[in-house]
């Protein structure tokens, strides 16, 4: 059986003017996988997120999502996106969780339910969203991310400003999302612990694709070090030991 692509991308490169972020990325992305993007500050993950879920358009190269422009993947609500920090805009707003996930309307009651009790947040319909705490909120994006059955979830650091015991909580979430409802996760993180434990594949970008591997590869320290330089270590959360 020929093994289907969820995100493809060929010689993608982008840049501001003169100064170049990313160039020469090409990865092939399998559906139903669950991949981690790791890399230093500044080292282009979120614009090669944001060029996979049609925010910026590449340089040069191509990306494509199982087989369609992004632009198409886009109109058939096949990309689902959580970008860093989404609540600032909303945070004083007398919003319910109905609202954020029917996204305005757009999507139907039937499907916002669905989305919420993927996410176990069924009971919290008509709750307030400024009520929820970190973790209940990110839900509910992923929920509004949910909501048009995509084809691949895209999340960018998700886990920014949740206490320790929401994130396993919501690492737990994406794994059952990925195993049980067959979404194609991809995952910017500096969580190498968790990733290393979850992810099937990870890319290390640093302004290219530094390495692509598997997870349990990731913590091997010339890895870590050929990704980050020397200055990294990464901290073991539940063996309370650092290893550089």
């Amino acid at each position: 059986m020929s093994v289907v692509s969820a995100v493809k991308l060929v010689n993608v490169g982008f840049s501001y003017g003169t100064n170049t972020v990313l160039s020469t990325v090409t990865a092939n992305i399998e559906k139903g996988s669950y991949v981690g993007i790791v890399g230093p500050n500044g080292a282009g993950k979120t614009t090669l997120i944001q060029m996979i879920v049609g925010l910026l358009v590449p340089s040069t190269g191509q990306v494509t999502i199982v087989g369609k422009s992004v632009e198409e993947a886009q109109k058939a609500g096949m990309i689902g996106y959580v970008s860093q920090r989404p609540d600032n805009a909303i945070a004083s707003f007398p919003v319910t969780v109905f609202e954020i996930v029917s996204n305005g309307g757009i999507h139907g009651a039937d499907k916002v339910q669905m989305a919420l009790q993927a996410v176990d947040m069924a009971s919290y319909t008509n709750r307030l969203f400024t009520q929820l705490s970190g973790g209940q909120r990110q839900r509910v994006w992923i929920a509004r991310a949910l909501a048009t059955q995509p084809t691949i979830l895209v999340l960018d650091e998700p886990t920014t400003g949740i206490d320790v015991r929401e994130q396993a909580r919501f690492y737990e979430l994406l794994a059952e999302l990925n195993q049980q409802q067959h979404v194609t996760i991809l995952y910017v993180t500096h969580d190498l612990d968790v990733i290393a434990k979850q992810a099937q594949q990870v890319l290390c970008i640093n302004g290219t694709i530094a390495c692509s591997l598997s997870g349990p590869d990731l913590l091997s320290p010339n890895m870590i070090r050929s990704v980050y330089g020397d200055r990294m270590s990464v901290i073991h959360h539940h063996h309370h030991g650092t290893h550089t």
